[in-house]
This record gives structure tokens, C-alpha cells and sequence, in this order.
């Protein structure tokens, strides 16, 4: 790499005696996966403090670690500072501008990861391109992203997600973006925004950082946020799916007058895959290279997967779950059913962070539910019975209500038929993975 301890410390500020030239191999924030010449940081979490492992970082050759203040440890070249994260996101910044990689920015309410996906997957058949190893997008997976890119690197594909105002506007200044895209603006951590108003501005300070001869795109439906961004003197490009459609499993989308096939379920990934046409057009990519690459994308794990279980059709959208999300979702099984005949089977988890309006938005997926005419909902959490009680009204949806997830999967495949079509989603905290891991054991 081609920065010093001497450089790291001077762009983070750390406060020590150390003079030294030496040149750092890489970054890493895991004491378990350090590598001789690495920069450690020493982050301090909810559960552990990245400075009780320094003692096994400097044995196994860390160049150096950026700690607190107060860090007593004395054993190696110890570069000290406010806060380990902030001194991350410092340093992210100058290495992104020091190889001079263009970014490829993507936040958005739902279908930020798979377009993230997308837009990464094709754009590699043409450049050399990174992405997060995981769902790295907050303020320390963010910089670590960055931090983590090769120097060769020509195109890096971000996420940046947010829970409460002003981190969206911290990872952008970091990042840096050439290219911001925002997905939708829909209700999703009502709890940390308060309201669909708080969540279109939050979103789009995704051009805090943006470069001034950068370019930002949004889904044209987005109505409040396309007025949203016109009050704020902001220019923006739109992309929409006009002409394309859903075929359950997989999609057409419309590209002048090419119909590209698309392999995911659902009219949601038809727009995933629209804005990450407009992002790869951006970078030179033609319609017909986009046709070709997206011929070998494979789902996100646990977003929209479909698996065949024996005769049984099995989808496992279980990593996170919003209003938006919950109804595309039901709507692919609900499509699905009505041409193979099959019995739909729901099995719900609750939608979190949605603060005031958490109750009647569940009360509201109940609904779509019963209007959708899903056969049988299998629900579980803390409000499985309000969702369930609007499923059922005046309907002929089944209900069945379970107090835990354990609970849930220890029963599934007695609810569960050989012929049925089965979705499984809900947010990342109900863990529904156990239950998608029942089904296909029976397998």
C-alpha cells in the first residue's frame, strides 16, 4: 500500500510519539483475521472492545492500531485517537482519493443490496470492481469497504443504509460518490425517522459527497422525493420500468426496443434491475451487454431465493422485511399460485423499527393477506396475532400463530404441504433462516 504509519497518523490526528516510514499491507478491523503489516483498529462495540485483542494483533505482525485515548496498552507502535471508527472513516476518504476508483453509490428504502448486486456483477464482465464482503453499510462497514479496495480497482460498488438522520450524509462525504443512486422511499425505521418526510431527506443526502460532476439517479415514482430533490435546486436523472413486466419467477425488462430477460421474481426486482441498467449505462455499458451478463446473476442470499424442495416451491426472503417488501413479496407468491394452481402459504414475521405506526401497519399487511387470498398464514412474533386477526376477517385465509420462531420451525412441515408455494420473510431479528432450514431438510 501506499501509505505510511507516519501518513495514517497525520490524516487521523492520533496523538503519540511515533515517527515511522514503514508502509502498511492493509487494513482490518478482526483480530482473528490480521495480517503481518496490517493497521488494526481497535473498535469498541456493544459486545467487544477491539483493544482487549491487541496483545494477539501485535503477535501475529500488526503494523500498528489506532485505540482511544485512554488505551493503556503499551507493546507496539500504538497511533491514539477520539474515536477508532471516526479515524476509519478519515482514512477511507484518502484512500478512496488516493487510487482514484470511481464509486457507485446505492441507498434506498428496499432493494438496496441486490441492486448493489447487480450493478456489481455486471459491471465486472467489463472493469475491475469491488463491493462489500457482506451487508457493509454503516459507518464502520462503509469505510472498511473502502479501506479494503484494491489499489487496481476501477469501479467500487457501496451501500450505504441508515436507521436514523445524518448517516447518510456521513458516509456519503466519506465515499465520495460519482454515481448516487436511491432506489425507493418507502415507510421503513419509522422508529429512528419518524415519518416518510424525514426518510426522503435522509436519503437524499446521499449528495452530500457527491462529486460535482457526478450524477445522481432516482425511481421516477418517487414522487415526494422527486419534489423533495427539485426544492432543493438538486438535478437528478429518473429510471422507470414503463414496458417491462413480471412473469413470477422472472421478469422482461424493456430497454428501447430490446427485451431483456430478467431471473428474479417479482415486479421489485424488475426495478432493481432497471436502476442498476442505469447506473452500468452511466459507466458505457450497452443494452446488450447488460442482456448478457444478467443471464448469470444468481438472487442474494435470503432476498427473493427460490428453491424446490421436493415438490414444494420454497421462497426465502428472510433478511429483512418492510411494508413495501412484505407486499411485492406476497404479491410473487399470490402471482406464482394463480398459474401453477399451487396453495399459498405465508410464513410472517414481524416488520421492526417502524416506531408509532407499527401497529397499523401490521394491521395493514393483514389485510393485503386477505385481499391477496393467501391460503394459510403461519405467523410469529409480537404482532403475529393483529397481523393474523386482519388476515382472517371476512376471509378465507387460515391462521396460525406461534409465540417463537423455534416454535415455528419445530412445527412447519405439519402445516406445510408437498404441493404447496411457500414464502418465508420477515425482519433479520425473528432468525425465519431456521425455519427455511426445516423445509429443505425434509428435502
Amino acid at each position: 500500500m501506499n501509505l505510511t504509519i507516519n501518513q495514517i497518523k497525520k490524516c487521523t490526528g492520533a496523538v503519540d510519539d511515533i515517527n515511522s516510514n514503514d508502509r502498511i499491507s492493509g487494513f482490518c478491523i478482526d483480530s482473528r483475521q490480521i495480517k503481518p503489516g496490517d493497521c488494526f483498529f481497535a473498535i469498541k462495540g456493544e459486545n467487544l472492545n477491539g483493544e482487549d485483542f491487541l496483545a494477539d494483533v501485535f503477535a501475529k505482525g500488526a503494523a500498528c492500531a489506532l485505540v482511544s485515548k485512554d488505551c493503556k496498552f503499551a507493546g507496539g507502535k500504538i497511533l491514539k485517537v477520539d474515536d477508532a471508527v471516526i479515524a476509519m472513516g478519515k482514512l477511507a476518504h484518502v484512500w478512496r482519493n488516493l487510487c482514484g476508483f470511481s464509486v457507485v453509490a446505492v441507498t434506498g428504502s428496499a432493494g438496496k443490496t441486490t441492486t448493489r448486486d447487480i450493478i456489481h456483477h455486471i459491471l465486472s464482465g467489463y472493469y475491475k470492481c469491488h463491493k462489500p464482503i457482506k451487508n457493509f453499510n454503516n459507518h464502520i462497514g462503509l469505510p472498511y469497504t473502502l479501506l479494503t479496495t484494491p489499489e487496481d480497482t476501477q469501479v467500487c460498488v457501496v451501500e450505504m443504509g441508515a436507521n436514523h438522520v445524518g448517516e447518510i450524509e456521513y458516509l456519503s462525504k466519506i465515499a465520495g460518490p460519482d454515481i448516487a443512486l436511491i432506489t425507493n422511499t418507502y415507510p421503513a425505521h419509522l422508529e429512528g425517522f419518524g415519518s416518510i418526510e424525514n426518510i426522503i431527506k435522509e436519503k437524499s443526502a446521499i449528495t452530500a459527497g457527491l462529486k460535482s460532476d457526478g450524477c445522481l439517479i432516482i425511481n421516477d415514482k418517487m414522487t415526494a422525493l422527486k419534489e423533495y430533490l427539485k426544492s432543493q435546486d438538486k438535478n437528478f436523472d429518473c429510471f422507470n420500468i414503463n414496458g417491462s413486466r413480471s412473469l413470477g419467477l422472472s421478469g422482461i425488462l424493456k430497454i428501447d426496443t430490446l427485451d431483456i430477460e430478467i431471473p428474479l421474481a417479482g415486479a421489485a426486482n424488475l426495478e432493481n434491475a432497471t436502476a442498476a441498467y442505469s447506473v452500468c449505462k452511466k459507466l458505457g455499458i450497452t443494452a446488450s451487454q447488460f442482456a448478457e451478463r444478467i443471464k448469470t446473476f444468481k438472487p442474494t442470499q435470503m432476498r427473493m431465493e427460490i428453491f424446490n424442495v421436493g415438490k414444494t416451491t420454497l421462497i426465502s426472503d428472510c433478511y429483512n422485511a418492510n411494508p413495501a417488501a412484505m407486499e411485492n413479496a406476497i404479491e410473487v407468491i399470490t402471482t406464482l399460485a394463480k398459474e401453477s394452481g399451487q396453495r399459498t402459504v405465508f410464513i410472517c414475521g414481524d416488520m421492526k423499527e417502524l416506531g408509532h405506526e407499527t401497529e397499523s401497519l401490521h394491521i395493514k399487511l393483514g389485510k393485503t393477506i386477505r385481499d391477496r387470498k393467501v391460503n394459510l398464514l403461519l405467523a410469529v412474533g409480537e404482532f403475529a396475532k393483529i397481523t393474523a386477526s386482519s388476515a382472517s376477517e371476512n376471509s378465507g385465509t387460515e391462521t396460525r400463530i406461534f409465540k417463537t420462531t423455534d416454535e415455528l420451525a419445530d412445527n412447519v412441515n405439519s402445516f406445510v404441504k408437498d404441493d404447496d408455494i411457500v414464502l418465508v420473510k420477515g425482519s433479520r431479528a425473528a432468525g425465519l433462516e431456521k425455519v427455511i432450514d426445516k423445509l429443505r431438510a425434509k428435502q
